[in-house]
């Protein structure tokens, strides 16, 4: 497999999801280590579209983004405010004004510290469109090693480990405090 060559920027532009972006998911949640910790189980593009279509066109409240560097899609982030899912934020604690997110670096741009910056991209996304959000939390897979290290080394701090209702492994809880304020202010 041909890798891009490497990028020094490590900053990531988002794009809003969007269904011409299905195939690209496709993909990459059957990949790898994005197979692995993402996508559990081989999925296509029927079950992607399902999963998906509903947050891009608004009728569910997870905002989904293509993570781009130069210009090239190397990853995927959503963010949720935690209140919109009930059960979900029951299970985990939430607070009031807290959100969630998710991520992933495709296969071909891991090992570049580009999970740290998808990571302040979703944060800066979360305070541009909802300066009520105080706290983000993740929920990685406890055995996902890299995946606690790359929130631990943008500022999430491990809370608890919870079996949540319906999902194949446990979850990590954790839970990093933010600026409400909109970047640039």
């Amino acid at each position: 497999m041909t890798h891009p060559p490497p990028s020094h920027s490590t900053h990531l532009d988002l794009r809003p999801l969007a269904e011409s972006d299905l195939p690209l998911l496709v993909r990459w949640l059957n990949t790898g280590t994005v197979l692995e910790w993402y996508g559990l189980k081989v999925r296509d593009e029927s079950v992607i579209a399902e999963e998906y279509l509903e947050s891009i066109r608004g009728e569910e409240p997870t905002l989904g983004y293509i993570a781009m560097l130069d210009g090239v899609p190397v990853g995927y982030g959503q963010w949720y405010r935690l209140a919109d899912h009930p059960d979900y934020a029951r299970q985990v604690s939430a607070e009031p004004h807290q959100a969630g997110i998710d991520l992933f670096i495709s296969d071909a741009y891991q090992g570049r510290r580009l999970g740290v910056a998808l990571i302040a991209a979703l944060i800066d996304e979360i305070r541009r469109c909802d300066p009520t959000i105080t706290s983000v939390s993740a929920g990685p897979d406890p055995r996902n090693e890299r995946s606690l290290a790359t929130f631990a080394k943008a500022g999430f701090i491990y809370q608890r480990t919870v079996s949540i209702e319906g999902e194949p492994s446990p979850e990590a809880i954790m839970r990093r405090d933010i600026d409400p304020s909109p970047p640039g202010r």
